[in-house]
């Protein structure tokens, strides 16, 4: 046989082989792709938070926002229906309290935080309860109370300007003194504060200095 001839031959019968290797190995791996599962992993869902709203909850929720843009009846209504589901609520019936005297119905609200133990009120609901017995000119309760909180929180200047109110509407003016005083010192600048000091001055005798504050809350 011709040597060129041969070698053609060869160099034809290596392409064929060449060729169908490659169709094998590219059957074999269409075989796979068919045959195994995916091993790419999906990514998972995300996570919602653990635990639902229960509908007393989100009840309570829109209560409290009604009531902070002022839709009192509204709110007062979503306070009720809580308080069906959950009579021993204390949170959402010292809330539903405060609502009550922001709608003026403060006897209700009275009723409401007369009815819970002390001691089950936060500091806040107990001052409330105390500026109610002082509305009702239930002076010796509201004074009880202020002093009470005032022994927890002794430089509270809310708590200190209820009591200073409370004892000189009960006429023990050097004692309401010793508080206003305290207070203008802490609060210079504060003019209905120094108003209510000089209306005190005023009711206890010390005209001269009642005139000075006046004139102070005046800017003279």
């Amino acid at each position: 046989m011709n040597y060129l001839v041969y070698k053609a031959r060869c160099a034809f019968l290596y392409s064929i082989l060449a060729f169908a290797g490659v169709c094998v190995a590219t059957s074999s791996v269409h075989a796979l792709s068919q045959e195994q599962p995916s091993t790419v992993q999906k990514a998972p869902a995300v996570n919602q938070p653990s635990g639902d709203i229960p509908d007393w909850q989100a009840r309570l929720e829109l209560a409290r926002l009604l009531s902070y843009v002022k839709r009192y009846d509204e709110s007062l209504v979503e306070y009720g229906k809580v308080l069906a589901e959950k009579p021993e609520l204390v949170k959402a019936k010292a809330e539903m309290a405060r609502v009550l005297i922001w709608s003026g119905k403060t006897e209700e609200a009275k009723a409401i935080l007369d009815a819970i133990a002390p001691d089950q009120l936060s500091s806040e609901d107990r001052l409330l309860q105390a500026d109610l017995f002082a509305m009702r000119k239930e002076y010796g309760k509201a004074e009880s109370i202020y002093r009470e909180l005032l022994q927890a929180s002794p430089e509270n200047q809310t708590i200190q300007l209820r009591l200073a109110e409370v004892l000189s509407w009960t006429k023990r003016y050097a004692e309401s003194l010793k508080l206003y005083e305290k207070l203008v010192v802490a609060l210079p600048n504060d003019v209905q504060l120094r108003r209510r000091y000089a209306q005190t001055l005023s009711w206890a005798g010390k005209t001269q200095d009642a005139i000075r504050e006046f004139r102070r809350s005046l800017g003279q």
